[in-house]
């Protein structure tokens, strides 16, 4: 494994709804270890007052199986917040989609930061293509894909960003 690699976290989210007002409900960090272990974490998140019960889909619930009777077990936005702060730091964040993944994260940071960290921590949020492609040989690449097509997507936050982990320690295998 080499060095420039442990700084790369991936990130993801499960939420409330796909609706633009949409909330976090659960966020997953993932990244390769130094001793090429996967190191995954989530947690939970609590509805913050400002978000909207309007923006709850049962049928997301359905998806990731988290009820909102659950997320009474969460964490504060605030709490949520600082664990992301602490265990993202220094790292590069990606994720394969970012759009929404950059969504649920301002939502989420906005409850608790200033404009001026939330842009910060926000820009820091890259696409995983973006990041890998120029990263990774072709047949490297290649692996990545194959191993990531081969795990299924489990729909809750820490096992989906394992798997993109899990793949790039597929991929570096075959470079």
């Amino acid at each position: 494994m080499t060095d420039y690699t442990n700084d790369l976290m991936f990130l993801d989210f499960e939420a409330s709804s796909l609706t633009p007002d949409s909330w976090p409900v659960e966020i997953g960090l993932s990244w390769l270890a130094d001793d090429g272990t996967i190191e995954s974490h989530a947690r939970l998140i609590r509805r913050h007052p400002t978000w909207s019960m309007d923006a709850w889909s049962e049928d997301s619930a359905a998806v990731h199986a988290i009820p909102d009777a659950m997320l009474q077990k969460g964490l504060e936005a605030s709490e949520a917040v600082e664990w992301f702060r602490a265990t993202a730091r220094g790292r590069r964040i990606c994720s394969d989609a970012p759009r929404f993944e950059t969504m649920w994260l301002r939502r989420l940071l906005e409850t608790s930061c200033d404009p001026l960290t939330v842009d910060s921590e926000l820009a820091r949020v890259g696409d995983i293509r973006t990041i890998l492609e120029p990263m990774l040989p072709s047949q490297a690449l290649d692996a990545f894909h194959e191993r990531l097509a081969r795990l299924r997507v489990p729909h809750r936050a820490g096992p989906d960003s394992a798997r993109y982990a899990s793949a790039l320690l597929a991929a570096f295998k075959r470079r």
